[in-house]
């Protein structure tokens, strides 16, 4: 099995307008999550859990599925992520986790959430991640 193999699951989006605490002005904010797979999604036979893979150095990144198209002159953007070890065999670190708004892979002009992990263990490995994206309310393209 393979690193490179990726396959992100996201949970149900969520979106809310919220109010900037210092500003008053109103704010989207729309929180990602779901799990994200490196390896290929593990074998269960008979009850267990079936692990073929080998050490791997986890670095590609990934769009998430579910994304939102931001506009390129969103302006003030924030982006947080976080993420965890969810399923690992032997051993796991998670070295370093980022987000970002990137050119959507698609080619239309919108901008995507894409996410970066960077990691050492055992695959197949499942990431469990948590993205919140805070931007001004016409900042989402609709339709």
């Amino acid at each position: 099995m393979s690193a490179d193999m990726i396959s992100p699951v996201p949970a149900p989006r969520i979106d809310t307008l919220v109010e900037h605490p210092l500003t008053g002005q109103r704010q989207r904010r729309t929180d990602y999550s779901g799990t994200v797979w490196y390896g290929g999604r593990p074998q269960v036979m008979g009850g267990m859990v079936v692990s073929q893979g080998g050490g791997a150095q986890i670095s590609t990144p990934f769009w998430l599925p579910d994304s939102h198209a931001y506009e390129p002159q969103a302006g003030d953007v924030q982006v947080q992520a976080s993420a965890a070890l969810q399923s690992v065999s032997d051993y796991g670190q998670i070295l370093e986790v980022a987000a970002a708004l990137g050119d959507d892979p698609e080619g239309d002009g919108a901008m995507k959430v894409y996410v970066a992990v960077s990691a050492t263990a055992r695959v197949p490995l499942g990431v469990a991640y948590r993205v919140t994206v805070l931007s001004g309310p016409a900042a989402i393209r609709e339709g």
